[in-house]
């Protein structure tokens, strides 16, 4: 759960280089990817303070399951979140440009789906793609994501239990439960259901 964090410093990137802690740390780790062709397993954690990570030296918490990501993957230590809320920081990541370049300067500001980002170009190098959870920008991911599955509802923030979801095939429904089991399921759904011969991103 975010803590309050007047300091905006410290709302660093843990909010961009983490995406679901619960999938690393159950039986998942059977991927075994080609060395040059790894899997990405991205966690995004809105309003996330530095310091409440153990793997960046927090002892405000226990964090054991990031800390095991951290320790097995990348931790950066020298980043920053330019405009640190929910759309801009979002539409910074998937085009690695700031605000005033990609059009997202704010909450309410549209995403132009047209627009370079990442996860295509690994499409094309033959990674499968998936988001699962909080979008939050205006307008669907559309083709940036070979799969899907997003929240709904409460101005694209979801709602914290029994959240609705959008999908890329145009499905609309409701999952009973909190958001963060709900979604971890529909993400560990998505890694059994996918080709396994292949590196994925999600």
């Amino acid at each position: 759960m975010p803590t309050p964090n007047s300091n905006a410093s410290s709302t660093l990137v843990t909010r961009s280089i983490l995406l679901v802690a619960a999938i690393a740390s159950n039986a998942h780790a059977a991927f075994e990817p080609p060395a040059d062709r790894p899997n990405i397993i991205f966690i995004f954690s809105d309003d996330h303070a530095l310091r409440t990570i153990g793997a960046y030296g927090s002892g405000l918490h226990e964090t054991p399951s990031l800390d095991r990501i951290a320790n097995e993957g990348a931790v950066f230590e020298n980043s920053f979140c330019a405009t640190s809320i929910c759309c801009p920081s979002r539409a910074a990541i998937l085009t690695g440009k700031h605000g005033h370049k990609n059009g997202v300067l704010g909450n309410a500001d549209a995403w132009n789906a047209g627009q370079w980002v990442f996860t295509r170009d690994l499409a094309e190098a033959g990674y499968q793609t998936a988001l699962v959870g909080k979008w939050h920008l205006k307008g669907s991911p559309a083709d940036a994501f070979d799969h899907w599955q997003i929240l709904s509802g409460a101005g694209g923030q979801g709602h914290y239990f029994n959240p609705d979801f959008e999908t890329r095939d145009g499905r609309a429904f409701q999952t009973e439960g909190y958001s963060t089991d709900v979604i971890t399921d529909a993400a560990l759904a998505w890694l059994d259901d996918r080709d396994g011969d292949r590196p994925f991103l999600l």
